[in-house]
């Protein structure tokens, strides 16, 4: 057992802060790394997705490092390897040195958050494990939401290279990792082999995206080598996992989120650089608000949860959420304040929903499950995170508009309309899969600040 909870909840809050932060707060810079390496968005998306990309891989492959070494030699090397990178990233000349920059970042960011749950999970007396999640939850709420600002602030103040210098600070956490419990280390050979099958099938699936089908069918192929490989007694990932509904509903949902959240982040910048001639200072203080409402608002929002039923909670944050996208497809090509006003709704309502979807997790998982389905949850949240960008850098890259007498639709209200659709899929799903589970009230269970 952990003799400080506070002082480790403190750390791990920290620690999986900067995971999403990671991604996020070079989003605003994109334009202008995209300017100064004359790229275009699909191009300009591979310094999101080089990083995402690991992060997908680290949320399963944490996991079983977790049982060859000691969870703080792990952490101690996380907090390392993202100085290097952040160092890297700041001396880079040319994209590909920027890529494997955030590639090294994203190595090392993999770690914090399935680490975080695991020592939660296996380390916190069971009467804080609730309080526990629901603070990795609200870190990456806020990550994901405050990240866009600071990018935005430090990139318009000192160039787009100081967002780099903003991830390598996560250095001065380095004489706090000693709060981290000393785990027993397994004896087991790690599977370097699926590792790197699974890192090549999402690389080449990303890269086809973008166009290239032969890119495609070799991450098809490369993926039912790891499938084969992976039935094995020294396995990476246990999809017997996906069986249980619970998990794959949550993953699904997590994927969805995550997909259009990442994707407006992504978009957002670029057309109120492109449309309204915004800085990036003037970007980031468009959406400050909304973030701000969304930490001050985190209190009610566990009431709202504990009172009001998980089936419930969750279609009143999607609502949310869906009406800050409807706003801000009217906001496109109009005001700035009209997009300040529909991420407030935005920012809320994903904090409402990540939250919810943890809480849902912790309290019907099976505890036999709980370490791996939650790792197969954030499995599907990363590969949502990654995949947005991809996708919206793709159809950003084909300059459209559909027009008639009444009313014009540019790229960018295209894109919105799908997050839009999006979000309804994910009120369906909660309604078709989780009705049943989430309307069972839990007398015993109470959310914590």
């Amino acid at each position: 057992m952990i003799k400080d909870v506070k002082k480790t909840i403190v750390l791990l809050f920290i620690l999986s802060f900067f995971n999403p932060m990671g991604g996020t707060l070079v989003i605003p810079a994109l334009p202008f790394i995209a300017k100064d390496f004359h790229l275009n968005s699909s191009q300009s998306s591979w310094v999101f997705i080089g990083y995402e990309l690991m992060l997908i891989v680290g949320s399963v492959v944490y996991g079983r490092l977790a049982q060859a070494f000691k969870l703080r030699t792990l952490l101690y090397g996380c907090i390392l390897l993202t100085t290097i990178g952040g160092l890297i990233a700041l001396v880079s000349s040319n994209l590909l040195l920027l890529i494997v920059a955030r590639v090294i970042q994203g190595i090392a960011l993999g770690a914090p958050i399935p680490l975080s749950m695991l020592i939660i999970n296996e380390y916190f007396p069971k009467e804080k494990r609730k309080k526990g999640l629901t603070y990795i939850a609200l870190a990456i709420s806020l990550g994901t939401g405050l990240s866009p600002i600071i990018g935005g602030v430090t990139t318009s103040l000192f160039g787009w290279k100081s967002t780099f210098i903003v991830i390598a600070s996560m250095i001065i956490l380095l004489p706090f990792v000693r709060y981290i419990p000393n785990n027993k280390v397994q004896k087991g050979k790690i599977p370097y082999i699926t590792i790197s099958l699974l890192t090549v099938s999402f690389l080449f699936l990303l890269y086809g995206i973008h166009g290239h089908i032969l890119f495609l069918g070799i991450s098809f192929l490369t993926w039912i080598i790891f499938v084969v490989m992976n039935h094995t007694q020294n396995s990476l990932i246990n999809f017997n996992t996906l069986k249980n509904k619970i998990v794959i509903t949550v993953g699904t949902l997590n994927f969805v989120l995550m997909l259009t959240i990442n994707s407006l982040f992504f978009l957002t910048p670029i057309y109120l650089e492109d449309l309204n001639h915004l800085s990036s200072i003037e970007i980031g203080l468009t959406l400050f608000p909304g973030a701000i409402l969304s930490v001050l608002s985190m209190k009610l929002i566990e009431v709202c949860s504990s009172k009001f039923g998980s089936v419930t909670f969750l279609n009143c944050s999607i609502f949310t959420l869906f009406i800050g996208l409807l706003v801000l497809l009217l906001s496109i090509g109009h005001s700035v304040l009209y997009t300040s006003v529909a991420f407030l709704f935005i920012y809320v309502g994903f904090a409402a929903v990540q939250s919810e979807l943890s809480n849902f997790t912790s309290v019907h998982l099976p505890f036999n499950l709980m370490s791996e389905g939650i790792g197969m949850s954030n499995l599907f949240f990363f590969m949502g995170a990654t995949f947005g960008p991809a996708l919206t850098g793709v159809f950003l890259d084909e300059k459209f508009t559909i027009s008639n007498k009444i009313i014009t639709f540019s790229t960018y209200h295209i894109g919105i309309i799908g997050m839009g659709l999006m979000v309804l899929v994910m009120f369906f799903i909660v309604m078709l899969a989780m009705r049943r589970k989430g309307n069972k009230r839990q007398s015993n269970i109470h959310y914590h600040a």
